[in-house]
C-alpha cells in the first residue's frame, strides 16, 4: 500500500512539474513572438527610411533641373543633355518603384504606401508621350519584375492609357 501511494504522489507531482513546464514554455513562445513584431516592426522602419532616402535623391536631382518633375514632359522643348537626364532620372524612378513593389509584395511595405510612389510613375507614363515610350521600351528587358510590370501596365489599363 505504501508503494501505491508513493507511485499516486509521484504522478501528481509529475503532473504538476508537466504542467508547469507548459506554462514556461508558453511564457517562453510569447516573449519570442513580442521579439519577432519588434523586429519586424524595426525593419519595416528601416524599409520605409530607405523609400525615403531614394525619393530624396530624386527630388534633389529635380530641385536642380526643374523640368525633370514636369510629368508633361517634351524632349522637343529640351537640349540633348536635358533629355539625357530625364531619360535617366526615368530609369532611376523605375528601379526605385521595381524596389519599392518587391517591398510590398514581400510585406514591408504597406499597399497605400506603395500605391503613393506608383502613382508618380504612372503620371509620369500617362502624361507624356516621351515617358510612354521610356516605358514602353524598358519592359522588354526583362530587368523590371514581371509582377510590378503587370501592376503599372494594369494601372495603365484602368486609366485607358493602354
Amino acid at each position: 500500500m505504501k508503494l501505491e501511494k508513493w507511485a499516486l504522489i509521484a504522478e501528481i507531482v509529475s503532473a504538476i512539474a508537466i504542467v508547469l513546464s507548459l506554462i514556461f514554455v508558453g511564457f517562453q513562445v510569447r516573449q519570442g513572438a513580442e521579439a519577432t513584431d519588434n523586429n519586424t516592426a524595426a525593419t519595416r522602419g528601416q524599409v520605409l527610411e530607405s523609400l525615403m532616402n531614394a525619393d530624396l535623391d530624386v527630388l534633389m536631382l529635380a530641385a536642380e533641373h526643374p523640368y525633370l518633375v514636369s510629368f508633361s514632359f517634351n524632349p522637343d522643348e529640351h537640349t540633348e543633355q536635358e533629355i539625357g537626364r530625364a531619360t535617366v532620372n526615368f530609369y532611376v524612378l523605375l528601379r526605385t518603384r521595381d524596389h519599392f513593389w518587391k517591398q510590398f509584395n514581400s510585406g514591408f511595405l504597406d499597399e497605400a504606401t506603395y500605391v503613393s510612389y506608383r502613382n508618380i510613375l504612372l503620371l509620369m507614363i500617362t502624361k507624356s508621350a516621351f515617358y510612354r515610350r521610356e516605358w514602353e521600351a524598358q519592359i522588354g528587358h526583362g530587368w523590371l519584375d514581371t509582377e510590378f510590370v503587370e501592376d503599372i501596365n494594369a494601372e495603365l489599363r484602368n486609366l485607358d492609357f493602354e
